[in-house]
This record gives structure tokens, C-alpha cells and sequence, in this order.
């Protein structure tokens, strides 16, 4: 039952005037084209339900356009993502694509989220660094959430440490070994002990 109403859903979404306007609007992205959305997604919190159904699902490549719509949105009012929290989280494990991810990690990073949302965002950012990628900037910002979460939880700091190293091994791109191998050097001088 549950499925055919996600079903119908779908369908509901995508025959809606609305998903089908956006995705006009998103067809040929430019800056300039770009900013009278995320205006509105500002503005109307009607508008933003259509942007964050578009944005999880796997209309490629509106979804990761609308992501991105979302995204420039939370840098200029971080509460207009707050109702759909659970909705995203929810979606984390579904996303495919590097620039969704890419879009949905800084974001959540930032947001007051339930222990359960967080869990979900740290799993997410512990299967990007275990993951080979062709992007790493995903990478990047997952060791931004295991950051978040050693800094609550200390004690979690070797393993993280354990954790990007192996993703160091392997990495192409300077901005991520950098950005890896200063947290974990921040990590083993913090909250480690090695004596």
C-alpha cells in the first residue's frame, strides 16, 4: 500500500505544473537564470516542497540542479530547508550523484539535526571516503561532518582518523589530501593521546 501511494506521488509530482515549470526554468542553468529561483524559493514555501522533491529525486540532471537551487537558498536563509530536514535525510542513502551530494553535505553540516538525521549525514559522509569517486570534493566535505562529530564525540577521533587515511591513500587532488591529512593532524594533537 505504502508503495503505491509513493507511486502515485511520483506521478502527482511529475504531471504538476509546477515540477514541469521548474524544470523548464532548470533546462539551460546560468547564474543569471539561477537567481530568480532560488528568490523564490526563498519567498514561497509552496515553491520550495516542488525544488526539494525534484532536488532527491533522479530526474538528472534537474536533480542536481535544483539541488543547487537549495543550496545558494540555505546561504542566505538556512530556515527554509528546516521543514524538509527529515525528507532529506531520509533521502541520503538514495543520492547517486556527486553534485547532489555535493549540494546536500556543507548544507546539513550546518543544521541543527536529530540524532537520527545526524546519523544519517555521518553515514553518508563515512560511505563517500570508503567510496572511489571520480570527483573528491564530496570527499572534502564529508570530512567536514566527521569533523562536526568529533568535536562532540573525542573519543571518536581515532577511528575517524583510521577512516580518511585509507581515503588519503587513494586520493588524486590536492584540495582533499590537504583538507584530510590537517584534520586528522588536528585530531591526533587534540584528542588523542599518544603516550
Amino acid at each position: 500500500m505504502k508503495a503505491v501511494r509513493v507511486a502515485m506521488a511520483v506521478v502527482s509530482m511529475t504531471n504538476n505544473p509546477e515540477y514541469e515549470a521548474l524544470r523548464a526554468d532548470l533546462q539551460h542553468p546560468s547564474q543569471k537564470g539561477m537567481k530568480p529561483l532560488i528568490d523564490r524559493f526563498l519567498r514561497e514555501p509552496e515553491y520550495r516542497a516542488t525544488v526539494v522533491y525534484m532536488a532527491l529525486s533522479e530526474d538528472y540532471p534537474f536533480a542536481w540542479r535544483a539541488s543547487w537551487v537549495m543550496k545558494f537558498a540555505f546561504r542566505q536563509n538556512p530556515s527554509t530547508w528546516t521543514p524538509f530536514l527529515e525528507r532529506i535525510t531520509s533521502a541520503l542513502p538514495e543520492l547517486k550523484t556527486h553534485q547532489q551530494i555535493g549540494s546536500f553535505i556543507p548544507s546539513l553540516t550546518k543544521c541543527d539535526l536529530s540524532e537520527e538525521q545526524g546519523d544519517r549525514l555521518l553515514n553518508l559522509a563515512i560511505d563517500e571516503l570508503e567510496k572511489e569517486r571520480e570527483t573528491e570534493y564530496t570527499k572534502a566535505h564529508a570530512v567536514d561532518v566527521l569533523h562536526k562529530y568529533v568535536s562532540h564525540y573525542p573519543e571518536l577521533a581515532g577511528e575517524f582518523c583510521l577512516i580518511v587515511e585509507r581515503a588519503v591513500e587513494t586520493a588524486q587532488k590536492p584540495y582533499f589530501r590537504n583538507k584530510a591529512l590537517k584534520r586528522v593532524k588536528q585530531w591526533s594533537t587534540k584528542y588523542i593521546d599518544r603516550s
